[in-house]
C-alpha cells in the first residue's frame, strides 16, 4: 500500500512503479484517476477531506489537533 496525505495525481506513476496494490490519497481527478485504473495501476482509495473529518469526528477527534 501506498498513501499520500493531499492530492495524489502526481504520485500515480510512482504508486505503479513502486508495485503495489493500493494507493491511498486524496483529491483525485477524475480522468486522471479512471486512465490510471483502466491502464493496469494498483487499486485507488480517494479519501477525500470531507470524509476523513467526517471519521475523525466519529472518533471524537478533532481532525487538525494531531489526533489530540
Amino acid at each position: 500500500m501506498a498513501v499520500s496525505g493531499g492530492a495524489g495525481d502526481s504520485l500515480l506513476g510512482t504508486a505503479r512503479a513502486a508495485g503495489v496494490d493500493v494507493f491511498l490519497t486524496a483529491d483525485l481527478r477524475h480522468h486522471p484517476a479512471s486512465e490510471f485504473v483502466e491502464t493496469g495501476g494498483p487499486a485507488l482509495i480517494d479519501a477525500t477531506n470531507g470524509h476523513r473529518m467526517a471519521l475523525a469526528a466519529q472518533r471524537g477527534v478533532h481532525p487538525h489537533s494531531g489526533g489530540r
